[in-house]
């Protein structure tokens, strides 16, 4: 006798409801006013953490820039990301000078999973809390939104030695959108939040930075003036100017370098030869012969500088009028 058997297989399956959300992101109806520090760097200074307090915390009015939502009831119940953006040009000029701007991951901001835009960066501070679902805002519509804020670190990289002393004002353009992601089972893609951010006129401002920038040495910045006077033929050549002093006041205990460097070089010479008229050359260094030296200077010193006259060819002067020029390189190592 053949015995059929058969099997039966029985499987249990679920069915998910799709996912509910409500995905906005909203920027105050009132310009934001975020404070920062006043810095002050001096030769030794690369980077400068500062300050960024005052961003817009509690209840008040916004603007809804953009409304996503999916399935769901008003009644929902739901969970809550809600998140403050941040974000800054990678970089911003002082006069001419670039200096490389950040926000540091501090006081509960931290790097966001989403891309910036080529030339930003930025970062994102968040809170989850329990709530409805609620209705679908519409885009554009303006509604009573509870903003949060934590103080911000940004950070200032300033290339050493770049700046000259002074006090500057700078505007460090930022962008702020308070985002809310409100969902029952998973939040609502958000990749493209910053570059709405960005796009979005309504969620740009300014810091107002002042920057004082200090020197650890002080030196006489007019111009440096040298006189061959009158030479006559083969008897030019070696001819010297007198000494010029210059003096410079340093904080105790500072490493210095200086360098003499000629405005129009001369094939085949150092650095500090510049061309003086079509006969000759002028040779620039300071007292002892050196033209590129470094000193620790303590409160004061006497940089004593002067030229040397060279015919381009000793058997034949040219008789002219000459005017040659350098330039002394100051540096605060």
């Amino acid at each position: 006798m053949r015995k059929l058997f058969i099997s039966c297989l029985v499987g249990a399956f679920s069915l998910k409801a799709n996912a509910a959300y409500r995905h906005f992101l909203f920027s105050p109806l009132t310009p934001i006013n975020i404070e920062t520090d006043v810095i002050t760097v001096d030769d030794y200074t690369t980077s400068i953490n500062l300050s960024a307090s005052g961003g817009p915390n509690g209840p008040m009015w916004g603007t809804n820039l953009m409304s996503r939502c999916s399935g769901g009831s008003d009644l929902d119940s739901a969970t809550q990301d809600k998140t403050a953006w941040l974000i800054v040009p990678k970089q911003v000029k002082v006069n001419g000078i670039q200096i490389i701007v950040d926000v540091l991951n501090n006081n509960g901001w931290f790097e966001p999973n989403q891309r910036f835009p080529s030339g930003y960066t930025g970062k994102i501070t968040q809170k989850t809390e329990r709530t409805l679902l609620e209705t679908c805002w519409t885009e554009g519509d303006r509604q009573l939104v509870t903003f949060f804020w934590r103080d911000a670190t940004v950070k200032l990289t300033i290339p050493k030695q770049k700046i000259l002393p002074g006090s500057y004002s700078v505007l460090v353009p930022y962008y702020y959108g308070h985002e809310e992601n409100k969902f029952t089972d998973e939040p609502a893609p958000a990749y493209d939040i910053p570059a709405k951010i960005i796009s979005s006129g309504n969620t740009k401002g300014n810091f107002s930075v002042t920057i004082n920038v200090t020197s650890k040495c002080n030196l006489d910045t007019s111009p440096v003036n040298l006189s061959h006077g009158l030479m006559a033929g083969r008897g030019a050549d070696g001819n010297q100017t007198k000494s010029y002093n210059l003096n410079v006041t340093c904080t105790p205990g500072t490493s210095l370098s200086v360098k003499l460097l000629g405005s129009q070089k001369v094939s085949g010479k150092t650095d500090n030869y510049t061309k003086c008229g079509t006969g000759g050359m002028c040779e620039l260094t300071f007292d002892n012969g050196k033209y590129n030296e470094t000193m620790t200077v303590n409160n004061n010193k006497t940089l004593s500088i002067k030229s040397t006259y060279r015919l381009n060819d000793i058997t034949k002067p040219v008789a002219e009028s000459f005017e040659g020029s350098g330039v002394l390189q100051v540096q605060v190592n």
